[in-house]
């Protein structure tokens, strides 16, 4: 789980595209999660959204 730092597009699955926007927590596929942390796109979850299992991307 983390949390969206700044707005953008991402697909969980290559094909349909979602606009994630700042603050929302999701799960990212594991083979992304390093690249979009390295650009500030990113971080931890905050503890209160982790706790309320915030939706996969894909699945919002």
């Amino acid at each position: 789980m983390h949390k969206v730092l700044k707005p953008f597009p991402y697909s969980h699955d290559g094909i349909k595209t979602e606009q994630l926007a700042e603050g929302v927590q999701r799960d990212f596929r594991p083979d992304l999660v390093e690249g979009l942390e390295k650009a500030g796109l990113i971080g931890p979850p905050d503890a209160k959204g982790a706790a309320k299992g915030s939706k996969p991307a894909g699945e919002g």
